[in-house]
């Protein structure tokens, strides 16, 4: 199963953590791994490339994972910007959970601020 974990802080979102493989079909052939690995690459590219943020970004592939996470507040205008591209990709891939709930779970967690 693949989950994918969306992190809020003080009511935004601020990044999410996708693991593990769904197990919809073999590898490379997997449509509904593909659909989420490819919103998920979509999100990472549109906050690094299109927005400009800076990003914690980790990826793994010995072992499916792809984070990413806003590690500081910009100006509201980034926000704004960054939140759309964060919600869209969170709208998406709960489209797919319900589509295929054996196999994508969605995850909500609230992060706190570092010390």
């Amino acid at each position: 199963m693949t989950s994918v974990t969306f992190f809020r802080q003080e009511g935004r979102l601020v990044g999410f953590r996708a693991s593990g493989h769904t197990g919809y079909a073999e590898a490379g052939e997997d449509i509904v791994c593909a659909a989420v690995s490819a919103l998920c690459q979509t999100a990472v590219l549109g906050v690094q490339r299109v927005i400009g943020l800076p990003v914690v970004e980790t990826e793994d592939e010995s072992a499916p994972l792809l984070e990413l996470l806003l590690e500081e507040r910009f100006d509201q205008a980034l926000e704004r910007d960054a939140d759309l591209l964060l919600r869209t990709l969170e709208e998406g891939v709960t489209d797919i959970s319900k589509q295929h709930p054996a196999f994508v779970r969605v995850i909500h967690r609230e992060r706190r601020q570092k010390p």
